[in-house]
């Protein structure tokens, strides 16, 4: 049988987060991503067609029929619990991390081997059959990551941050369950100290901020949530812009009418209550069933 394989444009593009950086910082990231995924399915392919010139029956998921690689697996996932677990650490040289890219980049090794880890990833999780890949990306990852977009001068879909659940290939979802939790236990790591790459600066700089601003976290993260929604243009989102547009051809300026009154009146409406609502001291909305 034939053995294909699909990228869609936006799968690879969702690899890179260089919105507004420099031009050719951007184009060197994404063709080493682009490099490293090629690479990968060249080698898989390979070893795909190396299989079946030797004669054995070759199908997705064949590498799962096989104690050795089933063994090496376990062996691979048991290590690398360990080591989130704080057990030992793996050293990676000082070059390997900022080849092709000092101070501040992650590399043009660093952009390939993220290629090269998503096609790994969509595979491994297609042969076990599985649907869904779960992350443990949680609060303080979201706030980086919205920060760092924002420093960058990215656009809706930079500042909108990390998604709870998107589409990374063809029948594979990748999910965090945990973008709203804070405080979470973590693993060291020691280049975690190099003030050089960005988001150790940026974190180093969030964990004082964060003794005057207790909810951070949380306010970044409701942002990044109500970015996503205005993005997308549906639902409550949608409500609330139409709301705005009224407001606004009634009032003019909208500068003293929080976000928070002008949700409070699209929830109602989208649950069907009627009532009064004032998203000023001297601006009422009301609420009523259409007849």
């Amino acid at each position: 049988d034939d053995i294909s394989f699909t990228v869609r444009e936006g799968e690879i593009l969702a690899l890179i987060g260089h919105g507004g950086g420099d031009k050719r910082e951007i184009r060197a990231s994404f063709l080493a991503t682009a490099a490293g995924i090629l690479v990968s399915f060249l080698l898989l392919a390979g070893a795909t067609c190396v299989v079946k010139l030797a004669g054995a029956a070759v199908g997705w998921g064949i590498q799962f029929q096989q104690p050795l690689f089933l063994c090496v697996m376990i062996a691979l996932v048991t290590l690398f619990a360990a080591n989130l677990f704080g057990w030992f650490e793996i050293p990676m040289p000082e070059f390997v991390g900022t080849l092709g890219g000092k101070g501040p980049t992650h590399g043009i090794v660093g952009h390939f081997a993220t290629g090269a880890f998503a096609t790994l990833l969509a595979g491994l999780a297609r042969a076990a059959g599985a649907s869904r890949v779960f992350t443990a990306h949680h609060a303080e990852d979201q706030t980086e990551t919205v920060l760092l977009a924002l420093f960058r001068g990215s656009g809706p879909q930079g500042i909108a941050g990390m998604a709870p659940d998107r589409s990374i290939a063809r029948g594979l979802r990748l999910v965090r369950p945990l973008l709203e939790v804070r405080g979470l236990p973590y693993a060291l790591d020691p280049t975690n100290a190099e003030s050089g790459y960005r988001r150790n600066a940026l974190r180093g700089a969030l964990e004082t901020l964060r003794e005057s601003f207790p909810g951070l976290d949380a306010s970044v993260a409701r942002f990044a949530a109500i970015a996503r929604a205005e993005r997308a243009g549906a639902g409550r989102a949608a409500l609330r812009r139409e709301l705005r547009g009224g407001l606004e051809a009634a009032l003019g300026d909208l500068r003293d009418i929080g976000l928070e009154r002008v949700d409070a009146v699209a929830r109602a409406v989208e649950r069907g209550r009627q009532g009064r609502h004032f998203v000023r001291e001297d601006v009422e909305v009301i609420v009523r069933r259409s007849r």
